[in-house]
């Protein structure tokens, strides 16, 4: 089998991926059926991938005093080298402000992960 993920190094040589090699190990039933209700409605992906690309770019553009302290309240070292918790996405949903309101839910230390998985969904 042969995986299309993206992988990084980060600076204290710890590998990470960008991708899900099966976004839908986060996602139960309820949500990948809401998901693909979703894209049936708008007959394509793309008001969703908007959706998911502009939640994106907002996490990239934290304040990075927020951010920081963010971090100060996580244990990095528990998430290293684990994978996104099971039920990650597990709610039903019934439109794009369902999605975008279920997304905001999800702890930030998890939120790109989530991200990520919706948008590998949707290219499958």
């Amino acid at each position: 089998m042969e995986l299309d993920v993206d992988m990084w190094l980060d600076a204290d040589g710890v590998f990470h991926t960008a991708a899900f090699a099966d976004p839908r190990s986060v996602m139960s039933a309820d949500f990948a059926r809401s998901l693909e209700r979703l894209a049936r409605r708008f007959r394509g992906r793309r008001r969703i991938a908007t959706l998911v690309s502009d939640l994106e770019e907002q996490m990239y553009e934290l304040d990075p005093a927020e951010v920081m302290r963010l971090r100060d309240q996580i244990d990095n070292d528990l998430f290293a080298e684990q994978p996104a918790p099971d039920g990650l996405l597990s709610a039903p949903f019934d439109d794009l402000d369902g999605l975008r309101d279920l997304l905001a839910t999800i702890p930030l230390r998890w939120r790109l992960d989530a991200l990520f998985a919706v948008e590998s969904a949707l290219l499958r």
